[in-house]
């Protein structure tokens, strides 16, 4: 939500969908996954000896020296693990993507330079891929290509790019995001036109006050 992929996708929705049971469905299968997946790789983290703090590279180290110590089917399983890891990446890239590139569109539109889609996700990827080159140059920290601008990161106790990159997006910019939005949301803008959206077409919007303290009071907190 805070990174704006459920926003951008739901302005795509029909208007008569359902959105609070769309985000009903949508909050318990992501809690279920994240749950299943906790459960997949801390015990592999704890039985292989190492810390539960690793960050994303727990990915990449613990699951492959779990799936190494099973021997064969190891490698089988390892092989499918990862292959579903990178369609998990892509479709992650595609809803990431379309914020950013739906922000270009619109912004160049009422700026009366309308760019293309096609351009728009260009540049996009173009810039993304610049990002992610210094990330693969590190390799988890064991590679010898440290640009300076990450050595006070690094220095911090960051162990390698990819932290440092985990703790830009999701330790900062996306609570940072998130708060703005609770605070434009709760304190600027007002309810009145998320009710209305909500309670199109006859839905009921349940819970209505509770999601009014949660946004202005509880999620800021």
């Amino acid at each position: 939500l805070a990174m704006g992929a459920m926003v951008t996708y739901g302005s795509y929705l029909d208007k008569k969908e359902n959105l609070v049971k769309n985000s009903g469905v949508i909050v318990f299968a992501d809690t279920l996954v994240a749950l299943m997946a906790g459960l997949a790789i801390f015990p592999a983290v704890f039985a292989q000896g190492q810390t539960p703090t690793g960050g994303p590279g727990l990915l990449f180290m613990t699951m492959h020296d779990t799936f190494t110590s099973m021997g064969w089917i190891g490698n089988a399983i390892g092989f499918l693990f990862y292959l579903l890891v990178i369609f998990a990446g892509v479709s992650s890239c595609i809803s990431l993507m379309e914020v950013s590139s739906a922000h270009m569109i619109d912004s160049s539109a009422a700026k009366g330079k309308p760019i293309s889609r096609k351009k728009a996700v260009g540049i996009m990827t173009l810039i993304m891929v610049v990002l992610s080159i210094p990330v693969c140059l590190d390799q988890l920290g064991m590679g010898s290509i440290i640009p300076p601008f990450y050595a006070s990161f690094m220095s911090a106790g960051s162990q390698d790019l990819l932290d440092v990159y985990d703790l830009l997006t999701e330790g900062l910019m996306m609570p940072i995001g998130a708060i703005l939005m609770c605070i434009i949301i709760g304190w600027k803008v007002g309810f009145d036109w998320i009710v209305d959206e909500v309670e199109k077409d006859g839905n009921k919007f349940y819970a209505k006050n509770f999601f009014r303290i949660g946004v202005k009071y509880v999620s800021p907190l």
